[in-house]
């Protein structure tokens, strides 16, 4: 990584991993969400590794997404999860995405003729985001789906509160979605509820898929989960200060005595939160702190000593964890992740070995 001076690895075994313990711990389909772009892993590379591991259902949140998948060679079902306009249900069809359905203000807008379009009916049970919250007008939108052509495959909702262990309600949702789909009686070849802390809380037998996201990434409650992503940086510069000088926009941090200040290369426009200049990152297995605000491109620590340039920083990672990240930012380790910008390298590993760069933004001279 030694030609990048901030980059990402992500480490495709613990993605492996992660995949096969929830396939083997739910014994059904897993649909593996890679919206956000995998949650910042790299949405068409992730998948078309599970293609090659013999997983071929995926879930992303918009018509964009579903088509770069498609773009990038990635086979098997992709259900779009958050609602598009009906007037582009033909580009759904083009591109062999399955679609939900979230409303019977939605159907009525769709065309006449909706051949060839895979949908997926949205059932509320409690998010009040998307849905039908009735069993009789599912029905009926199956009904005019059907007689329009559309393939009605499966049926879904989602829990508000798996990750955050309130079981009764989790236990209420599920209890909603059951007599739902027992109401519409129809055939549904898929359904399916838990999402990646769903499965370990609420272990049951209706559904027969399930649909994680931050959970295969590493986060989620089951200790053997094994996070994928960590995030480098390295010292572009380091320079001594003397006392009373200051570091940074707004001058904000003041050197009590002669320190060592050095600079990487990461800012906001890199995914590195602002927040972050009230913690530490690591360097050698030491913590060292932040001092001064942190640029869009660029961010100050104090050394503890002088140390080369070029010496790598462990932004979060083996040393210091993205809960503890997550945590100290008052914040959850999916916002993190997705928001690490694209111009960030994502290397991939296996065995510890790099197999493959995210190379699409940078020249073969950098590679």
């Amino acid at each position: 990584m030694k030609q990048f001076q901030t980059w990402a690895e992500i480490d495709l075994d613990a993605f492996h991993s992660n995949l096969d313990l929830y396939r083997k711990i739910s014994g059904k389909d897993v649909m593996i969400v890679v919206k956000a772009n995998a949650y910042g892993h790299g949405d068409a590379y992730m998948a078309r590794c599970a293609n090659s591991w013999g997983y071929d259902k995926f879930a992303v949140s918009s018509l964009e997404e579903g088509i770069h998948l498609r773009q990038n060679h990635v086979t098997g079902m992709v259900l779009v999860l958050g609602a598009i306009l009906p007037t582009l249900e033909h580009v759904a069809v083009k591109y062999d995405l399955s679609l939900t359905i979230p409303s019977m203000e939605f159907v009525k807008e769709l065309p006449k003729d909706l051949r060839g379009l895979h949908v997926h009916i949205k059932v509320d049970t409690g998010m009040n985001r998307i849905g039908f919250h009735s069993a009789e007008e599912i029905k009926e939108a199956v009904r005019i789906l059907f007689a329009r052509g559309a393939i009605v495959e499966g049926i879904f909702s989602h829990y508000a509160t798996a990750d955050v262990r309130d079981d009764a309600f989790m236990k209420t949702q599920y209890e909603r979605f059951v007599r739902t789909v027992k109401a519409v009686d129809y055939p549904f070849r898929y359904i399916h509820m838990s999402n990646s802390d769903g499965v370990f809380h609420n272990p049951e037998n209706f559904t027969n898929m399930i649909r994680p996201g931050i959970g295969i990434y590493g986060y989620a409650d089951h200790p053997d989960l094994k996070p994928v992503l960590s995030l480098y940086s390295s010292l572009t510069l380091v320079k001594k200060i003397h006392a009373g000088e200051t570091v940074g926009y707004g001058a904000t941090y003041t050197a009590e005595k002669d320190e060592w200040i050095g600079t990487m290369s990461v800012g906001y426009a890199d995914g590195w939160d602002r927040r972050n200049a009230h913690r530490c990152v690591s360097i050698n297995g030491v913590r060292v702190p932040h001092v001064g605000r942190i640029c869009m491109d660029q961010s100050m620590v104090r050394l503890p000593e002088y140390i080369e340039p070029h010496t790598q920083v462990e932004l979060f990672g083996q040393t210091i964890p993205l809960t503890e990240v997550s945590r100290d930012l008052e914040t959850i380790p999916h916002e993190i992740l997705c928001r690490i910008s694209e111009r960030i390298p994502r290397f991939y590993l296996s065995e510890n070995k790099t197999v493959h760069i995210s190379e699409e933004r940078f020249h073969d001279e950098l590679l």
